[in-house]
């Protein structure tokens, strides 16, 4: 059936806030950005608290940031575009209705977002860059269900590159949930029996998520030279993650 969506299960972010102060950003900007930068923000944050670089400026200028990022409409990307959508939509539903002074501003409330929520692709990454003074090469990807794959993958080949000593390297997926939920149904990717198993052969497909993961990475060798915590050692990258189909 045209325009439904068949699938009633996800992963869901609730109740987050995130704590402005601390970053090289202004406060008030960072409390209207979506939730696609402030989980960014957070988990990248963590990632260096964790490692204890956090504070570290002189080694976070030769840092790196590979951020996988679905460039899907976002909440706040869509309120921004709202004034089209209603230029184009108003008068043929007010038509349609037989009501010619119908408008949609009661439908979504105005709500006070940053300009910058216009831009879901590649700007997140930046300004998470900037706003923990990073020095390295940083750039977000769009490799659909394997983002988080391919930005791990990539931020080892810069390392084995000697083009940075530290990699950030994570995804965040904050889509609009109603984007995402239509948008799936019709590519056919949810299971229609079974269960989703992510990189096995007998996954009956995938269940939508919010979320956001950052690893810091850095080469063994240099790691354990200088006294840091690993947590891990990656000794391959797989490359693929499909839904349905091929595999």
């Amino acid at each position: 059936t045209v325009d439904r969506y068949y699938c009633h299960r996800g992963g869901y972010i609730r109740d987050f806030t995130l704590d402005p102060e601390g970053f090289s950003l202004d406060e008030e900007t960072i409390i209207q950005l979506d939730d696609v930068y402030q989980w960014t923000l957070y988990v990248t944050r963590e990632a260096l608290r964790d490692s204890g670089y956090l504070k570290k400026p002189e080694l976070l200028k030769r840092c790196g940031l590979i951020l996988g990022n679905l460039s899907f409409p976002t909440k706040s990307s869509n309120h921004l575009f709202l004034p089209l959508y209603r230029q184009a939509l108003e008068p043929l539903i007010a038509k349609l209705i037989g009501k010619p002074d119908f408008n949609l501003e009661p439908f979504a409330p105005p709500l006070k977002v940053a300009q910058e929520n216009i831009e879901i692709s590649g700007l997140p990454a930046t300004l998470t860059a900037r706003a923990l003074e990073l020095g390295g090469p940083s750039l977000a990807l769009d490799a659909a269900c394997a983002s988080s794959l391919y930005s791990v993958g990539l931020a080892c080949h810069y390392l084995h590159a000697g083009k940075a000593e530290l990699m950030l390297a994570g995804a965040v997926s904050a889509a609009d949930p109603f984007f995402i939920n239509m948008g799936f149904s019709i590519f056919q990717a949810y299971p229609e029996k079974g269960e989703s198993c992510p990189l096995d052969k007998d996954s009956g497909g995938l269940f939508a998520s919010e979320g956001a993961g950052m690893f810091l990475l850095k080469k063994l060798d240099d790691a354990l030279r200088d006294g840091d915590q690993v947590h891990a050692v990656i000794r391959s990258v797989g490359w693929s993650n499909d839904g349905r189909g091929q595999f």
